[in-house]
């Protein structure tokens, strides 16, 4: 009786069915990151994702080769002057306190206030290497290669010839 009474109520659904929404144009994968992404990153204190997605970008390449944010806490009622959690090898750490003043202005510029007042830095790994630059040396010639070779006679250790003669051959091939 109640199935009778929804089908007055409702003229479509005679025996029709609702089609799924389909999407009639290409989704970037970035797009959908940041939907997946959404839920869990609110639970790190990220109120967007795209400090994320973009961190090269906000940083610049030489800080986002090491160093990853983790977390940004907030004090309790207040959208304004929280701690942004980053991790860093431990070797970077000293530099990064140095340069913590043009961080915080980078990324509060990102967010367009005061959102950051502080960095804690944690010592760790750095699981993504970002925007790795591969420069390729150019090849050496007879000449060049000759003293590269009288350069590394004196020294005795093999190993330590081996990798002074990738360095040079490096130095020497970029110029």
């Amino acid at each position: 009786m109640t199935e009778m009474m929804d089908r007055k109520k409702s003229p479509k659904s005679k025996g029709q069915v609702k089609k799924p929404y389909r999407r009639r144009t290409a989704v970037l994968p970035q797009q959908l990151m940041g939907k997946l992404l959404d839920r869990s990153m609110r639970q790190r204190g990220f109120a967007q994702t795209e400090i994320i997605t973009r961190w090269p970008e906000i940083v610049g390449l030489d800080i986002a080769r090491t160093v990853m944010p983790v977390r940004l806490k907030m004090p309790p009622g207040s959208k304004m002057g929280g701690t942004l959690e980053v991790r860093t090898e431990s070797a970077y750490a000293l530099i990064l306190q140095h340069r913590e003043h043009y961080l915080l202005e980078r990324i509060n510029s990102f967010y367009g206030f005061a959102a950051v007042a502080r960095l804690s830095i944690i010592h760790g790994p750095v699981l993504q290497k970002q925007g790795t630059i591969v420069v390729q040396a150019e090849e050496l010639d007879k000449e060049t290669e000759k003293r590269l070779k009288a350069m590394l006679k004196p020294v005795e250790q093999s190993d330590l010839a081996a990798a002074l003669d990738r360095l040079g051959r490096e130095v020497i091939g970029r110029k």
